[in-house]
């Protein structure tokens, strides 16, 4: 009878603090798991209007290029840009319908940062680290 009692009980409060415990150690070794690395890129048009990709799966050797080609081969909202050449002639023309002007004070044209640093070479060449944040700026040349 009290072997009997003992097991109820066990039952009764020993059992769910159990299954408790392991389902807390369960999210826990979930949460544990690495992210897959990523970058984030904002493309932001000088007029208020800013586009977030925050999810771009980081590859080895990955360029903004390559970024920006993940983003523009989504279904869901794709990135649209033009660019001509590749590599370190790679040049960007437009995003979306907002075009380079060209030179001149009063022009606005596209520029790029990597975690808040000017761009200083193609984009098609600029390679990113996991975490790396790109803003494309369409706006006056302004340094800091």
């Amino acid at each position: 009878m009290k072997a009997r009692m003992n097991r109820r009980l066990f039952q009764i409060l020993i059992f769910p603090c159990l299954c408790l415990m392991a389902s807390i150690t369960s999210s826990y070794a979930q949460e544990a798991k690495p992210k897959p690395a990523s970058i984030e890129m904002a493309i932001d048009f000088g007029d208020g209007l800013i586009w977030t990709f925050s999810d771009i799966q980081h590859t080895s050797k990955m360029t903004i290029m390559d970024a920006m080609n993940i983003a523009r081969a989504r279904t869901k909202r794709p990135l649209r840009f033009s660019h001509k050449g590749a590599g370190e002639s790679a040049f960007l023309i437009s995003i979306d319908d907002s075009a380079n002007e060209g030179g001149g004070r009063s022009s606005r044209n596209w520029f790029y940062r990597v975690n808040h640093e000017l761009g200083d070479q193609s984009f098609g060449l600029k390679q990113l680290k996991p975490g790396d944040k790109v803003l494309w700026h369409f706006g006056k040349y302004v340094p800091e």
